[in-house]
């Protein structure tokens, strides 16, 4: 997995690829934008494209074959960034609440002590960060930027109050399923 250039850091830094299917993660957030390989010994590039007049998206099956190399989304290092915590009383549920209230946050997580992370890329990232700090009972501190890598791998649907969730989305929260 590799970025787009060398001064651009992943826009979605997932664990692993391939990212979780699209209803697993929010839909601005994309696994992989080219994966290119091998197949019967001639070179194949699948990129983005309309999949819906094109057929399946072949990117994931590639993949799976081995020896590919995927580029992901980026984003140049040198923007703005922001980067809240806050301890509400349900931290999954306010994030989801983020989702809803339209804000696309870049980091948008929960650390295993209760702690919501909730951050944004841009020019514009202070001001999403202020906003955000508002829906959030108690608030955000600004904190020191880092990337959190999303979940991926197996997921499985689960209450927003579960104490595995690992991710939400607009309709729904997520848990790692058992191997």
């Amino acid at each position: 997995m590799r970025a787009n250039s060398k001064s651009e850091e992943p826009m979605f830094p997932w664990e692993h690829l391939p990212a979780p299917p699209r209803w697993q993660r929010s839909p601005w957030q994309q696994g992989w934008t080219t994966v290119q390989g091998r197949v019967d010994g001639k070179k194949v590039r699948l990129g983005r494209g309309p999949r819906s007049a094109a057929g399946s998206d072949l990117r994931g099956w590639l993949f799976a074959q081995g020896g590919v190399q995927a580029w992901v989304p980026s984003s140049s290092g040198e923007h703005t960034r922001w980067l809240g915590r806050g301890r509400p009383e349900r931290p999954w549920a306010v994030a989801r609440s983020l989702l809803r209230a339209d804000l696309r946050p870049a980091v948008l997580t929960v650390e295993s002590d209760g702690t919501l992370l909730v951050g944004f890329r841009g020019p514009a990232a202070a001001a999403l960060g202020d906003l955000a700090a508002r829906w959030v009972p108690g608030g955000l501190a600004e904190t020191p930027w880092r990337q959190t890598p999303l979940p991926a791998g197996r997921l499985e649907a689960c209450s927003i109050d579960d104490p595995g969730v690992v991710a939400v989305t607009l309709h729904g929260a997520f848990r790692r399923k058992p191997q």
